[in-house]
């Protein structure tokens, strides 16, 4: 893990979580949030490569362009082993709130967003592991069970934020969050998305408070 600097004064990760409930017709939509990540997975990978294989821009841009390529270039192997046999729909909990929060903290050097994959048994150990990752704030989901009732199902969670400076947990954040099935196609892909910014408002104010407004 790379070890903090002068623009990075504050790193904050988000823990996948390992397992979830779903009852009823939630549990026919796994496959089609499965397949779903894995089709844009696909889809960049593409993308990067016809930007490698790009003639056609200006000299003005070459410079740039040159730049870019050479990012692509050590990026694409990587991602190409890298699988996504591994995704599991409630997944999307943890990569939405981190693409929330990217886009909330993203013009502020001075935060880092990441994102962990580690199993329940070791969440027991944040100090540990905030140590390991070089992380100030450990974002976890808990009790993630998802329910059908009539024509609105519902998912409901915790979201709890370890604070290594304290060493304990300083938010736990109970949440539900319906989906109207006649409004959405993909209703568990939506209800996941919902339920990870749900206590978003929360994990801003605690980090604005704890970085002085530094937004």
């Amino acid at each position: 893990m790379t070890q903090k600097n002068n623009n990075q004064s504050l790193v904050l990760g988000i823990l996948q979580p390992d397992t979830a409930m779903l009852e009823g017709s939630l549990q026919s939509e796994v496959k089609i949030v499965e397949q779903d990540q894995q089709d844009k997975y696909n889809a960049a990978i593409r993308q990067m490569e016809t930007v490698m294989n790009l003639k056609d821009y200006s000299r003005e841009n070459e410079k740039q362009m040159s730049r870019t390529r050479e990012e692509i270039r050590k990026a694409l192997p990587l991602l190409k082993e890298k699988t996504t046999k591994d995704f599991r729909y409630y997944h999307l909990l943890s990569s939405s709130l981190g693409e929330a929060c990217t886009a909330q903290f993203g013009k502020n050097p001075s935060i880092r967003i990441e994102e962990y994959n580690l199993q329940t048994s070791e969440i027991a150990r944040f100090n540990e592991i905030a140590e390991k990752m070089n992380c100030d704030y450990i974002i976890f989901f808990s009790d993630i069970h998802g329910l059908s009732t009539n024509n609105s199902p519902v998912l409901k969670l915790t979201t709890s934020v370890y604070s290594k400076k304290d060493n304990a947990v300083i938010l736990s954040q109970p949440s539900e969050v319906c989906c109207d099935k006649g409004k959405h196609k993909e209703v568990l892909s939506s209800l996941l998305q919902d339920a990870a910014v749900s206590s978003l408002d929360q994990i801003v104010a605690l980090i604005k408070k704890n970085t002085n407004g530094r937004e």
